[in-house]
């Protein structure tokens, strides 16, 4: 869901950013020679104003377009969220929000350091020198300083191991996992079928995990039968107590 939806929104921005970034570059590139070593150069405010708005849009993409990773229905519960007590929707609330403020702190020094060393690099090579054109630089920089800050935390995910992933690599975490409950007692070879199924799923879900390989040796699944609880068969309630 996550990858689908950041494509999407890339692909539209893309186009828009492309028609208004050739609009201002033919703008830019028409001004007049007067002579082999100089040329008046325009620029179109509008433009600029425009591409300065879809890479606004795009930065937000890059930060909000992702899935939740904290909190209860997820892989992770973080340590704040004690699961024996029933927190106030107020309490957890703030937890949420100083995990997304942690986050956003982490994700927009990511862009503005590779915005930063673009700028960097286009100083270096003497491009846009002139006063009258480090506006338009700073697009320039933030257009390719957001590509490589998408890349670190998109597409090259290696880049920025996940928060759930870190605590679970700590010393005093043992080991992790799910309890599952059997709530079906019919046909045996159905419900070993189920469990090889299962295992296996989930054993393949650590491709593409940054740092699983310090973490995966520690997840458990844990299975109880229910009839062994006497537990009636689909008594949910049973095996929530």
């Amino acid at each position: 869901m996550e990858h689908q939806s950041h494509s999407w929104i890339f692909s539209h921005l893309k186009t828009l950013h492309e028609i208004w970034k050739a609009r201002f570059l033919e703008v830019f590139q028409s001004g007049r020679v007067p002579n082999e070593k100089q040329q008046t150069i325009k620029i179109d405010h509008w433009a600029m104003m425009v591409l300065n708005q879809i890479l606004d849009l795009q930065a937000s993409a890059i930060k909000f377009t992702r899935i939740r990773e904290d909190g209860f229905f997820n892989t992770y519960i973080h340590p704040d969220f004690d699961p024996k007590l029933e927190l106030p929707q107020a309490a957890q609330n703030k937890i949420y929000s100083k995990l997304e403020a942690t986050r956003l702190k982490t994700v927009n020094g990511i862009l503005d350091s590779c915005v930063e060393m673009r700028k960097r690099r286009r100083e270096e090579a003497g491009g846009f020198e002139k006063d009258f054109t480090r506006e338009p630089g700073k697009i320039f920089d933030r257009e390719w300083g957001y590509k490589d800050g998408d890349l670190l935390l998109i597409i090259r995910p290696e880049k920025l191991e996940k928060l759930w992933v870190s605590e679970l690599s700590k010393e005093g975490v043992q080991e992790f996992g799910f309890v599952v409950y059997r709530l079906r007692y019919g046909n045996e070879g159905d419900w070993s079928e189920f469990v090889l199924k299962m295992e296996n799923a989930v054993n393949s879900g650590w491709e593409g995990v940054v740092g699983a390989d310090g973490i995966k040796g520690k997840a458990r699944l844990h299975w109880i039968d229910g009839r062994e609880e006497k537990i009636s068969e689909g008594d949910l309630d049973a095996a929530r107590e």
